[in-house]
């Protein structure tokens, strides 16, 4: 079983949906990368990456096609946010969406 949370709120007139989970210390220099590239992605681009990430195979090591996050920077209507907290032998990852 896994552990994460998951929160939901407003901030003014928006939803604000903030997910959190610990990863492994190994992955956050990857991950670091790709949501950094997704978030400086216009709408255009991020639908040309979600439908060329749909017909490429996994991967190495994914779980699914990887289309998450892309999936939630499409909805969203900021840049979504995320940070690393180092924990020792784990990382706290935080993920931050407005809808």
């Amino acid at each position: 079983m896994r552990y994460g949370i998951l929160t939901i709120g407003r901030e003014g007139n928006e939803y604000v949906v903030c997910a959190g989970n610990l990863i492994e210390r190994c992955d956050v220099e990857r991950l670091h990368a790709r949501l950094s590239r997704i978030r400086e992605m216009s709408k255009e681009e991020l639908r040309a990456l979600y439908k060329e990430q749909l017909r490429a195979d996994p991967e190495e090591g994914s779980k699914g096609a990887g289309l998450g996050f892309m999936e939630i920077a499409r909805r969203a209507s900021k840049p979504i946010e995320f940070d690393f907290t180092d924990l020792g032998d784990y990382t706290f990852f935080a993920l931050k969406a407005t809808i």
